[in-house]
């Protein structure tokens, strides 16, 4: 009796251990898709570069969100919205931040500002905001997509809202999208 019982708590604390890897608020698929016509940029690193270390959760502070800046809006763009993703992340993609409800003329975002007044979704860790990069430590580079979208229509999610659920409403009403990449890796 004794090895079943020790065989099924084996089986119990792997899945438990499993679980609190962020399996759970993961995505699976692509990011929504759209014309990739608008122009996404930072000043603090390049495209395909890496990722600044005050930026993921080896900076100052557990790590802040980026100075993000983009161009080449459709015209007829009534709102916009940014999602943030590592799709080299153990059990799928993971999401790091969904903002929404962006003005149609917003041409960026301060680092280390919250989005005052914008909505945001939970992240694969289950919190609202910006979850900084955070690799496993020894895995390969991982690939950072910041990823603006050109909305037809402002999205109707609340504050907190998942990220699978604001992902959803993006795809709808997605007119054209930026994408910046930056890796990072431990």
């Amino acid at each position: 009796m004794a090895p079943v019982r020790a065989c099924a708590l084996t089986a119990l604390t792997a899945t438990l251990a499993l679980g609190a890897c962020g399996d759970k608020g993961t995505v699976t698929g692509p990011p929504p898709s759209a014309p990739n016509t608008m122009k996404l940029t930072s000043p603090a690193f390049r495209n395909d570069g890496t990722l600044p270390k005050p930026f993921t959760c080896d900076g100052k502070l557990g790590g802040v969100n980026p100075p993000l800046a983009w161009s080449k809006r459709p015209r007829d763009v009534k709102s916009q919205a940014l999602i943030v993703e590592d799709p080299d992340a153990p059990g799928g993609t993971y999401v790091h931040w969904t903002v929404w409800r962006m003005m149609a003329r917003t041409t960026g975002l301060q680092a280390d500002i919250p989005p005052i007044g914008l909505p945001q979704g939970k992240n694969s860790a289950g919190k609202t905001g910006y979850a900084p990069p955070c690799p496993p430590k020894g895995d390969a580079p991982h690939h950072y997509r910041f990823i603006i979208y050109a909305l037809k229509e402002p999205i109707d999610a609340k504050p907190g809202a998942p990220s699978d659920e604001v992902i959803g409403k993006i795809e709808r009403a997605a007119l054209a999208r930026g994408t910046l990449t930056a890796t990072y890796s431990r």
